[in-house]
């Protein structure tokens, strides 16, 4: 599946979703705390599909999950937002909640959990990226994996 499908589905399903009272790709019965989703990986590809599902559907709780705390300092910086530009037209996208995750997986307790999980690292960081957040993770979290290159 290509990722302009991807945000091309989830523009298609806000509207419907508002409509219902459900959150895209949720169930309607799931709490306010397991529609919110995680993003892990924001580089440019995490950047792209996190701007994405914020313009598809505005009131879908968004978590950046940071893994070096500089990076949060770069997010201030920049204005907590995610910067999109296209020849002369530059957009701004913001509504974005942060965490960060610790390098110790023993201090990763202290962050809620995760209902649901968009995985944007590169192939070969999956594992060592989902080992820091597995015990954020349940038997009945989703995850997807969205991820470019090859590993080794």
């Amino acid at each position: 599946m290509s990722l302009a499908f991807f945000c091309t589905n989830f523009r298609w399903a806000a509207p419907l979703a508002r409509r219902s009272g459900a959150m895209a790709l949720m169930s309607t019965n799931s709490t306010a705390g397991s529609q919110r989703i995680h993003i892990l990986g924001v580089g440019n590809l995490g950047k792209y599909v996190a701007r994405g599902l914020r313009k598809a559907c505005p009131e879908l709780p968004i978590t950046l999950l940071f893994h070096r705390p500089d990076l949060q300092s770069q997010w201030d910086d920049g204005g907590k937002a995610i910067e999109y530009t296209r020849e002369t037209y530059v957009d701004k996208t913001s509504g974005f909640d942060v965490e960060i995750i610790p390098q110790d997986v023993s201090e990763v307790g202290n962050l809620p959990p995760i209902s649901n999980l968009i995985l944007l690292t590169k192939t070969y960081n999956s594992t060592p990226s989902l080992r820091r957040v597995k015990s954020l993770l349940s038997e009945k979290s989703t995850i997807v994996f969205v991820q470019n290159g090859i590993g080794w």
